[in-house]
């Protein structure tokens, strides 16, 4: 395995993965692994399926120097027992991440979640998203999405996009698309 990067002083890439698992729980080595046999410095994890960044599938998925963030999915029907979403995102310490606010009310159509890594080529902002498979596409989830890509637009930074839009575009029955 080969050493951290610091991606502060003369930057030298970026390697970054995205992984829909649904639920961590019993896939933690098999992450583990992935990240180590692929030298990756971030990876993000869609449908996580985790309640908090202190479960010990999330633990045990990092791999040392690693610092981990992420969101839970709730459901904005608070007596729903569904089970899904959330996003986690593995990300090298040297990398000096912090968590970006989007400085607006969350997205109801998807999940979001938002890092700031500075490099020495200027900032790069990484921009994790899942929507939901079992929900069509409609009109305000790219109302939504466009909010959001705005408010990234504004803060002057290299974009990569993340995760898994469950949005199938060669579908000819989808009227949205």
């Amino acid at each position: 395995m080969s050493s951290p990067r610091d991606l502060t002083n003369g930057f030298s890439g970026l390697r970054v993965a995205t992984w829909n698992l649904r639920s961590l729980t019993s896939k933690h080595s098999a992450l583990l692994a992935t990240i180590l046999d692929l030298q990756l410095d971030a990876i993000v994890v869609t449908e996580s399926w985790h309640q908090k960044l202190e479960d010990v599938a999330v633990q045990r998925a990092a791999p040392s120097g690693f610092t981990i963030f992420g969101r839970a999915w709730r459901p904005t029907d608070q007596n729903s027992s569904a089970v899904g979403g959330g996003i986690l995102v593995y990300i090298r310490k040297g990398m000096n991440a912090s968590e970006l606010d989007l400085g607006f009310q969350m997205p109801t159509t998807f999940e979001v979640f938002a890092l700031k890594l500075p490099t020495s080529c200027g900032p790069i902002c990484l921009l994790a998203i899942y929507r939901p498979g079992s929900q069509a596409v409609t009109l305000k989830f790219f109302d939504e999405l466009q909010a959001v890509l705005e408010s990234v637009a504004t803060r002057n930074s290299q974009l990569v996009i993340l995760g898994d839009f469950n949005i199938h575009v060669d579908s000819p029955v989808d009227q949205n698309l």
